[in-house]
């Protein structure tokens, strides 16, 4: 399977503090990110972290601190920009863009019902219900059975006879339930969402470090190394890496990625790419459906004293702070805590990636669009 041959060679291409002038005014809110962020590695807060910023339709900055992994008397490895991390729950926006390419291409509907592909779930439930965290199934308990490694056919047994409201009417972020999306794309494309996401997404965006599932991170020679909190507040290597994510709900969790290439899925998401999909397209993605209370406390610092709005689109978060609208989503998985936004309207874009569970990302990169947009 061949990547798109008409993909333009700069929208692959780093750029880093360009002298344009759409890039000349973020050299300084860059310039104090960088400091912010060798400080934190400076007092071991955290790891380690990569960092890349797009303007427009440039890679402006993009940067790597700090080590894969903690440790005494070893040859330490510092991260770079193609070192590999679980992404957690950014898999959530591949997926729905995957899905946006489909769609673009007529061989994808997200508003047809699902019940022919899936004859137990509610007879209007579609793809966008899923994508949108309103199927009607409550999130309780479903993330346990997920970390206790309970197989995907058990979980699927089980929501199918689990109590279920009508779809659309209410918002409950559910990680089994999203991922009945890779069901209805392996029923309709006899193929994996890994295989799909490979060919439709990565190839042609030149996401060569990006993969979807367990194996190919523990394969990985290039991987930042999850690290927890002990008692006593010290950081330290994980012993594991979270895996069952991976396992079986991998569109909702699975999907591992460099800070290259994420900037180039930010890259997509603020231009689209008309022979791929367009940024109309993607902004039907980015755009609020289900209201949500479970994001308002995240952002009251952020908001001094702002209006705040919370949504869910389709498998985007987009947050309003006063007139300042930011499309986001979060990651967090043992031992890791990312954070991917940007903003629509100044179109630049922030992903932070590292290797610990502090909330330095999602306070940063917050801090950083509000002041820029």
């Amino acid at each position: 399977m061949m990547p798109y041959s008409f993909l333009k060679t700069f929208f692959l291409t780093s750029f880093f503090l360009c002298s344009n002038a759409t890039a000349y005014s973020l050299k300084e809110p860059i310039q104090k990110l960088e400091k912010h962020v060798e400080k934190l590695i400076k007092s071991r807060r955290i790891p380690g972290c990569a960092i890349a910023v797009v303007d427009h339709d440039k890679i402006v900055y993009m940067k790597a601190f700090g080590v894969k992994k903690l440790g005494k008397g070893k040859i330490i490895q510092p991260v770079d920009l193609d070192t590999v991390f679980q992404l957690g729950s950014i898999s959530k926006p591949i997926t729905s863009t995957l899905i946006a390419i489909l769609q673009k291409q007529g061989k994808f509907n997200i508003d047809h019902a699902v019940r022919p592909l899936l004859p137990w779930v509610h007879a209007h439930m579609t793809a966008r219900h899923l994508l949108s965290h309103s199927s009607g199934y409550s999130r309780a308990g479903w993330n346990n059975k997920i970390e206790s490694n309970t197989p995907r056919v058990n979980l699927l047994n089980d929501l199918s006879v689990h109590p279920k409201c009508t779809p659309g009417s209410t918002f409950d972020y559910h990680n089994l339930a999203f991922s009945l999306i890779e069901d209805i794309l392996k029923h309709t494309y006899k193929a994996s969402l890994g295989q799909l996401l490979q060919y439709y997404l990565f190839n042609p965006m030149g996401m060569k470090n990006a993969s979807c599932g367990y194996q190919p991170f523990e394969r990985s020679a290039n991987k930042a190394w999850p690290h927890i909190l002990t008692k006593n507040g010290t950081l330290m290597p994980s012993i594991k890496a979270s895996q069952f994510y991976h396992f079986h709900v991998p569109s909702a969790g699975g999907i591992n990625a460099s800070v290259r290439d994420m900037a180039n899925f930010l890259l997509l998401q603020i231009n689209g790419f008309s022979h791929l999909v367009t940024k109309e397209e993607l902004a039907a993605f980015h755009a609020p459906i289900m209201p949500t209370k479970d994001t308002m406390s995240w952002f009251k610092v952020e908001a001094s004293g702002a209006e705040l709005k919370t949504w869910y689109g389709l498998g985007w978060r987009i947050l309003d702070i006063g007139k300042k609208r930011i499309v986001f989503h979060g990651g967090w998985l043992k031992g890791f805590k990312n954070f991917l936004a940007f903003s629509p309207a100044r179109k630049v874009g922030i992903i932070i990636l590292h290797n610990s569970e502090s909330g330095f990302s999602k306070k940063t990169a917050i801090r950083f669009l509000k002041e820029v947009s």
